[in-house]
């Protein structure tokens, strides 16, 4: 008899206009994204590394279902899917400043700094960083090339940033593939997976003695990726080296004219190091090389037990 009376007064809530309870109500697979940067793979084809975001944590659990663009600023482009996210595990990174003598004008009042320093706390108990500077007249450390390490690897976040302050100094011209050479090498001696280049500069390569072809054949060897923030304020800089370096190291390039956007950058360059996907726009229509092109990536996202969600995180990429 209990059956027939639960069917009947469930049938009565509804013709009165009454509702059955609800479950509760799931929370979205992710609240926003980033891009962390570009690389070229292709003339007129560029990857990006996208990081699904919750709040300020990121959602390595959520699943990229679809992509697409808009809004571009110049050509046409389709977007597709070219990796799902993925965690990367305890993070080994080594950190090198830009400290030649053009910081004077570029970042007077050292937002890379400031940008070091929020790099330093978010790391974790189990990641380890490293912190150099380069410039062609401080005496590289012992057995280095061009760098001075102002603290080797360590998770001790004070310590890091002792070392950022340390490091924000200006000095001579600009040994950028020596140094990459110093730090990829540091980083291989670590016997670690999850181990990243952390470059920053504001100018083009005028003292090594090393070539391209030396740091990414050395960087692919030592299994380091390369990732540069370039820093240009005068808009005069030609940071295509500097992309072809991250792109052929399996890293990601990033730019920007103002220091204020340091910090940013830095923090996109640790949710990439903690979770990761990758979409890869195609232009249809590709714009002239050195043409700076903006847009957004609307990325649809999944996870178990979650609401599906749609994110939309702006782009810029320089195209060569």
């Amino acid at each position: 008899m209990r059956t027939p009376i639960l069917i009947l007064t469930a049938a009565i809530l509804t013709a009165c206009g009454g509702s059955t309870p609800s479950g509760p109500t799931l929370p979205p697979a992710a609240t926003s994204g980033t891009v962390n940067g570009s690389r070229m793979v292709a003339q007129g084809t560029y990857q990006f590394s996208f990081t699904p975001v919750s709040g300020e944590t990121v959602t390595g659990t959520a699943q990229i279902d679809s992509a697409s663009v808009r809004n571009l600023s110049a050509g046409q482009a389709n977007v597709k899917v070219c990796g799902n996210v993925k965690t990367n595990g305890d993070l080994t990174a080594a950190l090198a400043l830009d400290s030649t003598g053009s910081m004077s004008w570029n970042d007077p009042d050292e937002r890379r700094r400031q940008a070091g320093h929020a790099f330093a706390k978010r790391m974790r108990k189990e990641d380890m960083g490293a912190v150099l500077s380069f410039d062609a007249t401080t005496l590289p450390s012992e057995g280095l090339r061009a760098a001075y390490l102002w603290q080797d690897f360590t998770g001790n976040q004070g310590l890091m940033t002792a070392a950022v302050n340390h490091a924000t100094f200006v000095g001579g011209n600009t040994p950028l593939y020596d140094a990459i050479l110093d730090v990829s090498d540091l980083l291989e001696a670590t016997g670690k997976t999850n181990t990243r280049i952390l470059i920053l500069t504001d100018g083009e390569d005028n003292a090594s003695k090393a070539t391209v072809d030396e740091v990414v054949a050395t960087a692919n060897a030592n299994g380091t990726p390369v990732y540069i923030v370039g820093l240009d304020v005068t808009g005069e800089v030609d940071f295509a080296v500097s992309q072809d370096i991250t792109s052929r190291t399996g890293g990601f390039f990033q730019q920007t004219n103002d220091p204020d956007e340091l910090t940013e950058m830095f923090g996109k360059l640790f949710n990439s190091a903690e979770a990761e996907g990758c979409l890869e726009l195609q232009f249809t229509q590709k714009p002239e090389a050195g043409t700076v092109v903006t847009g957004e990536l609307v990325v649809n996202l999944k996870e178990n037990g979650k609401k599906d969600s749609t994110v939309v995180s702006p782009f810029s990429v320089t195209v060569q």
